[in-house]
C-alpha cells in the first residue's frame, strides 16, 4: 500500500481537473480524494497499489486537456483507507 498527498498548481480549476483524475483514480483502481483549494491549487489524498499510485501522480503532473500544471507538490501520506475516489466540493 503506497498513500501521497500532492497539491498542484497552475491553471487547474475550472478545466474538469477533479472529474478527470477521478476517472483515472477509478481506471487505476486508486482511492481517495480531490478538492479544489481557495488559492487556486487542486489538493489530492490518493492510496493503492505502488505502481498505479505512481500512474496517477504522473498524470497529476500533466492533468486533463487545458490545464497547464505549473507545479506538483507530492507527498507520502499515512493511508486513510479510503473505500472510493471522491471529489470534494
Amino acid at each position: 500500500m503506497s498513500a501521497k498527498h500532492i497539491i498542484i498548481s497552475g491553471s487547474v480549476q475550472g478545466v474538469f481537473f477533479r472529474a478527470s483524475a477521478q476517472k483515472v483514480a477509478c481506471d487505476l483502481g486508486v482511492c481517495g480524494w480531490i478538492q479544489n483549494n481557495e488559492d487556486g491549487t487542486v489538493e489530492v489524498h490518493v492510496e493503492g497499489e505502488h505502481d498505479a499510485v505512481t500512474m496517477f501522480v504522473d498524470y497529476c503532473g500533466k492533468g486533463p486537456e487545458g490545464a497547464v500544471v505549473e507545479s506538483i507538490n507530492i507527498q507520502d501520506a499515512p493511508p486513510e483507507n479510503a473505500q472510493e475516489f471522491a471529489i470534494i466540493h
